[in-house]
């Protein structure tokens, strides 16, 4: 995205959307989660893996924005912020260390690393300043769906990236990025954050035009991809607008050569009091595959000023994610029940190349949760870390209700139960060509995912006070009836 203040002086930002909520913020977008913490001086923000998953050995980083400002300003605001320690991971875990920012601090980078820390539950990011206050930042954590996809050919990225923002990787990983290494046409990239199945770069500003992505992890060549590094252009007219003055805004995308899938352009005013983008202060343009044949898209959008004063407008690019070519990927077509359009195989006339949509569903599976009793599963977040200890503890048999209370710390206070049978599902957009009669597959764009409710949330018992934790040996029972109960469950 890239947001300009029309002021006496055109500055361009690289933006992250987000809701600014108390003293942090965080985003989730790019292979990213993104933790921004406000200060006086400035911010730091911590960059994170978005598919953090609980037990994950991973590898992140962070970067101090100082405010606006003299450099010998900006440079004591920067000092002051280096102050903070940085603490990631269960914050009553003594094992989690705070860690000082000054020591990681690599003045070029505006940063540093944060490298292998494991992801505990809950998992939270916090920063603790001289005074020894904590501002707190809980990430969500979530389970690794059973069939994630995973690259035969080392790994999938988007076939666009915008410059001077995030490349994501999909692959595999060891959640260590000191060892994995990625350059774009012989530059090394910086890494930005690492798990087992992702790994985030950042692509600079020139990496502009057709670049050959190479990957290795432990000094191995993981794998060698192509990709367009795309530069979004922005600049203007007069900047200085008296009330009734008009100027123009020009807008200049290149790289768009072989675009797979559509991209969206947005421009966004951002000041309607002070002044009127034409032709609507809200612009979406659809850029479709095979539209550009030398790649660039330029478009000139007027400004009329209704009154004097300063104003701003967003210009953002949305680009298509990772591509997954099925040629890559260990994956298989399991057809069932409530999937529809695959068309491989299916006579055809025409050459083709055709698109066609695939709604592909996943097998059913039971999802738990745990709420304070007397609340319902919809106003309770699902409490990860009581669930995983008692699947850990159901395996091991037992008196579990003595057990929980022992390593929860839970006597004498009540919880509820809950399971729901519930289906994943997929979208996908799949590209044919008829060969000898046949349509057969050439490639495929994910499209979007979800879930379905099948069940609705079944309570299963209640447990603490008086009550008694369900015994390990019909916990099994009670969750297969639920699946069974359910008659498009597979």
């Amino acid at each position: 995205m890239r947001k300009i203040h029309l002021l006496p002086v055109l500055s361009l930002f690289l933006l992250v959307p987000a809701s600014i909520t108390r003293a942090q913020t965080i985003t989730q977008q790019k292979g990213l989660t993104t933790v921004q913490f406000n200060f006086p001086q400035g911010t730091i923000k911590v960059y994170l893996p978005q598919d953090i998953r609980p037990g994950d050995m991973i590898s992140g980083s962070f970067k101090v924005e100082p405010v606006s400002g003299t450099a010998k300003q900006q440079q004591k605001a920067i000092g002051q912020l280096l102050k903070n320690k940085l603490k990631i991971g269960d914050p009553n875990d003594p094992a989690q260390v705070a860690l000082s920012l000054l020591d990681r601090y690599q003045a070029g980078q505006s940063g540093g690393m944060l490298q292998r820390e494991k992801a505990s539950l809950p998992f939270v990011v916090s920063v603790i300043d001289e005074s020894n206050h904590i501002i707190s930042a809980p990430v969500r954590v979530r389970q690794l769906y059973e069939d994630d996809l995973v690259s035969a050919a080392g790994c999938s990225m988007p076939t666009h990236v915008l410059t001077a923002s995030p490349l994501p990787i999909k692959g595999s990983f060891d959640g260590d990025a000191s060892n994995t290494k990625c350059s774009a046409n012989g530059q090394s990239l910086s890494a930005i954050a690492e798990s087992p199945r992702s790994a985030v770069f950042l692509l600079p500003a020139s990496a502009k035009g057709e670049q050959n992505i190479s990957l290795q992890e432990q000094g191995k060549e993981t794998c060698t991809k192509k990709i367009s590094g795309v530069d979004l252009a922005v600049s203007t007219g007069k900047m200085n607008l008296l009330k009734g003055e008009k100027t123009y805004l020009d807008v200049t995308v290149t790289g768009l050569q072989r675009l797979n899938d559509t991209a969206t352009l947005t421009v966004t005013n951002l000041s309607r009091s002070i002044v009127l983008l034409m032709p609507a202060n809200d612009i979406s343009i659809r850029l479709l595959p095979d539209s550009f044949k030398t790649g660039t898209f330029n478009r000139r959008f007027d400004i009329q000023s209704v009154k004097t004063g300063n104003f701003s407008v967003n210009v953002n690019l949305d680009l298509p994610g990772i591509y997954y070519d099925l040629k890559d990927i260990k994956f298989t077509m399991e057809q069932h029940p409530g999937s529809y359009g695959w068309r491989e195989d299916d006579p055809c006339e025409n050459a083709g190349p055709i698109t066609w949509r695939w709604h592909r569903t996943l097998p059913c599976a039971i999802e738990l949760k745990v709420t304070p009793y007397g609340t319902t599963p919809a106003e309770e977040e699902v409490i990860d870390f009581i669930i995983e200890k008692f699947k850990e503890l159901s395996k091991k048999g037992g008196d579990l209700g003595s057990k929980m209370a022992k390593c929860l710390s839970f006597k004498d206070k009540a919880f509820s139960m809950f399971a729901r049978c519930y289906r994943d599902w997929d979208d996908w957009d799949v590209t044919y060509v008829c060969v000898n009669g046949r349509w057969v597959q050439r490639s495929m764009v994910h499209v979007g995912s979800g879930r379905d409710n099948l069940s609705g949330w079944i309570p299963l018992r209640n447990a603490g006070g008086n009550n008694e934790w369900l015994k390990s040996d019909s916990f099994d029972w009670v969750t297969e009836a639920i699946a069974k109960a359910v008659s498009c469950c597979d």
